[in-house]
């Protein structure tokens, strides 16, 4: 049973807390440098978005230190996790999952998918957690030049969805198509087939 609380982050010094923390996990398997651009980018979106109300950034401190962090944002029945760490001395006990269910519960029930994006396809170590914890990989396409991509299904994936959408440019109206496979595993081989 968790024995901690989410809190939520109302502050800017709480998001410079949270930043460090982000950047004092991932360094453990990127660059610095990597890691620097992608906190000020973060950074900058957090403030901009820390009071909107499908904006959520929860951390949970034991003895005034961070011990994990999560950012989402829910968009269309859809809870996009755009960050979530947990101090390598507090994973295995279900707080990263508890953070995860925090915030699909303050959607009131609204969620129906969960997006993830973790970094480096294959290399990206945070993927066999999110296998294990029961998500599944879904490779995403969208097609704009009206091709079937059902005839060039070369590694027989199972489609998730298929959905035909419009979009206006100047007054022209344009058709698109975007594809969603059930994939055995994010690897680079598929991007780069359907690229």
């Amino acid at each position: 049973m968790i024995k901690y609380e989410a809190i939520k982050c109302t502050t800017l010094n709480e998001i410079d807390d949270i930043i460090s923390f982000f950047e004092s996990v991932f360094i453990e398997n990127h660059d610095l440098k990597d890691i620097k651009k992608t906190s000020a980018n973060k950074k900058e979106e957090m403030l901009d978005h820390l009071n909107d109300k499908d904006y959520y950034l929860y951390y949970i401190k034991n003895n005034e230190k961070i011990i994990a962090a999560i950012y989402a944002n829910y968009i269309c029945e859809r809870l996009y996790l755009s960050v979530i760490a947990v101090d390598k001395n507090y994973r295995l006990q279900g707080i990263s999952k508890y953070l995860i269910n925090n915030v699909v519960d303050l959607c009131d029930g609204k969620v129906k998918e969960i997006h993830v994006w973790p970094n480096i396809l294959d290399k990206d170590k945070s993927y066999s957690y999110y296998l294990h914890n029961g998500f599944k990989p879904v490779l995403y396409i969208s097609n704009y030049e009206g091709v079937d991509l059902n005839d060039y299904n070369k590694y027989g994936f199972e489609i998730y969805e298929s959905k035909i959408e419009n979009y206006n440019s100047e007054g022209i109206e344009y058709s698109f198509c975007n594809y969603k496979y059930y994939v055995d595993s994010p690897k680079e081989e598929y991007i780069s087939y359907y690229e």
